[in-house]
């Protein structure tokens, strides 16, 4: 005998309005989804285009990778474009306006701007401190003394590195042309100098290399760090495409408005930013570039990397006029030649504002 079981109606109606309920939500749902992405790529497409190019490799571009993903730029109203280069191309890209705005080494445009290329610099993005090394049996205690010594700044590429030292030197009334350059690969600057004792003092500022220094038993020269000569400002910096700027005015403040905001995030949040970047640094090299939170955290709490709105553009000038003493440039290029400075009063508020000084 077969029991039947009768349905409560009631029942079935409301199983009924529950399913079409549910897929009315789900409907609206994926419609409103689909909408918004479709309003935000629509007013994506609708925001002015930057391009923006820096070398992936450093890390003095970080808070640029912070505004890019905390959406920073977006929300100031640009659509931000960021491109790979390496720091040699930088110059020629930001000047040819394959992209808009650069971040690279400010030597690399002496000779870009010398021969009339549209690109001037706007500020200094970020730096790594330099430290003169030296054994502790080697007498050597103020730079006067490298007369006479064998010195090595790295490999002979190096311009950055070369002309900073070299403004220095004449800083000090060091003749150096009686010291004799040994040009070195960064690597082998701590073994050079402790355990071959072929070199007598070493100009080193990436920070896998001054530790390794360290633990040969090099020493700072005390004196480089009496004169605060490890904070001098000669890294890269933030170049613009003249032609852009003229009608872009606006698009390049904003740039700096998400920069700012950057810096704000950085400062105040650093344990989050060093997973930012090192996050970005790690999937845009499919791994290459797979530094740890805390590795990064550590340098930027050392003060080995420091991320900068503004500083007295002053001693790139001065690096400019060493390029000319040395032969390297045709004239002298000036601080107007350099520099379009319409954002310092922006950028000086902010510095101030984030870290308390203009010289961070």
């Amino acid at each position: 005998m077969v029991n039947k079981v009768k349905l409560n109606q009631p029942n079935i109606t409301l199983v009924v309005l529950g399913i079409l309920l549910i897929s009315i939500i789900v409907i609206s749902t994926y419609w409103g989804m689909s909408y918004f992405e479709s309003q935000m790529k629509e007013n994506t497409n609708s925001l002015p285009k930057v391009i923006i190019g820096f070398p992936i490799q450093s890390l003095d571009a970080a808070p640029l990778m912070i505004a890019y993903e905390k959406g920073y730029f977006f929300s100031q109203g640009i659509d931000v474009q960021l491109v790979h280069l390496q720091s040699s191309e930088g110059a020629l890209a930001v000047g040819s306006g394959k992209v808009d705005i650069d971040i690279t080494g400010a030597v690399r445009l002496f000779g870009p701007i010398e021969k009339g290329v549209p690109v001037k610099m706007l500020s200094i993005m970020g730096d790594m401190s330099s430290h003169l090394f030296i054994r502790p049996s080697s007498n050597i205690i103020t730079l006067k003394d490298l007369e006479g010594k064998r010195v090595s700044i790295g490999p002979a590429g190096s311009g950055g590195t070369r002309l900073k030292f070299m403004y220095i030197l004449k800083k000090e009334g060091v003749d150096f042309n009686k010291i004799e350059f040994i040009d070195l690969e960064k690597m082998y600057l701590p073994m050079a100098l402790m355990d071959k004792n072929t070199i007598d003092a070493a100009l080193i500022d990436e920070p896998a290399y001054v530790d390794k220094a360290k633990e040969q038993g090099a020493i700072v020269l005390p004196y480089w760090y009496e004169k605060n000569y490890q904070k001098m400002p000669t890294g890269s910096s933030v170049a613009v495409n003249t032609n852009f700027l003229k009608d872009n005015e606006d698009s390049v403040a904003k740039f700096y408005k998400a920069l700012i905001q950057a810096h704000q995030y950085l400062k105040s949040n650093p344990t989050e930013s060093a997973s930012i970047v090192t996050d970005y640094l790690k999937v845009n090299t499919n791994g290459a570039m797979n530094i740890k939170p805390e590795e990064f955290l550590k340098e930027l709490n050392e003060g080995a990397v420091r991320y900068i709105l503004w500083q007295d553009p002053t001693p790139i000038a001065e690096l400019a006029l060493i390029n000319y003493e040395m032969g390297l440039s045709k004239r002298v290029l000036s601080l107007d030649d350099l520099y379009d400075l319409r954002f310092k009063s922006l950028l000086e508020s902010a510095q101030s504002e984030i870290y308390g000084s203009t010289t961070n």
